[in-house]
C-alpha cells in the first residue's frame, strides 16, 4: 500500500512501485476502500483508510508493507520515504534526503537510514531533488531482501 508524498508535481508513485518488479501487488491510498469492498471486507472495516483500518487489513486479508512519504520541516526540508510492516505496525527501512531551502544557494541531497520524528506531509520538491533519489534507496534495499 502507498500513499503519496503531497507534491506541486503531479507523479504516479504506484505505476513507479510497480515498475520495480518487487511488489505482486500496489495499491494506492485512492484504491483501499475500493480494495476493501471488493474483497468483501466493508462489514470488518468500515474505515479503510485509518490505522485500525489498515492493521484489520493485514489480519483478515494478508500482512503487507505500507509505504509513504513523511516531511519534516526544519530550516531545510527532510523527506523521508518509510517501509512499515502491517502485521507489526513496525518502520523496517527509512529513507531520508534533506534538501536546502530556496533561500540557499544550492540544492543538497544527502540519504541516511534510521528512524525519527514524523510531522505532516507538506513540502514539495522536484522529483530529482526528492522522489527520485528516495525510490532509488528504496530499490537497492528491497534487492537486498530475500
Amino acid at each position: 500500500m502507498f500513499t503519496p508524498l503531497q507534491s506541486h508535481y503531479p507523479a504516479d508513485n504506484v505505476q513507479q512501485l510497480m515498475e520495480l518488479h518487487f511488489f505482486k501487488e500496489v495499491l494506492g491510498w485512492k484504491q483501499l476502500a475500493s480494495f476493501v469492498d471488493a474483497h468483501h471486507l466493508t462489514d470488518e472495516i468500515p474505515r479503510p483508510a485509518t490505522v485500525e483500518g489498515m492493521r484489520k487489513l493485514s489480519h483478515l486479508y494478508a500482512p503487507y508493507l505500507y509505504i509513504h512519504f513523511v516531511c519534516l520541516h526544519q530550516s531545510n526540508s527532510v523527506y523521508r520515504l518509510v517501509v512499515t510492516r502491517s502485521d507489526t505496525w513496525e518502520d523496517v527501512f527509512i529513507s531520508e534526503i534533506e534538501i536546502r531551502s530556496a533561500l540557499e544557494e544550492t540544492t543538497m541531497a544527502l540519504l541516511t537510514l534510521g528512524a525519527g520524528m514524523r510531522e505532516g506531509n507538506r513540502c514539495t520538491s522536484s522529483d530529482d531533488e526528492g522522489r527520485y533519489p528516495l525510490f532509488d534507496s528504496l530499490n537497492v534495499w528491497l534487492k537486498r531482501q530475500p
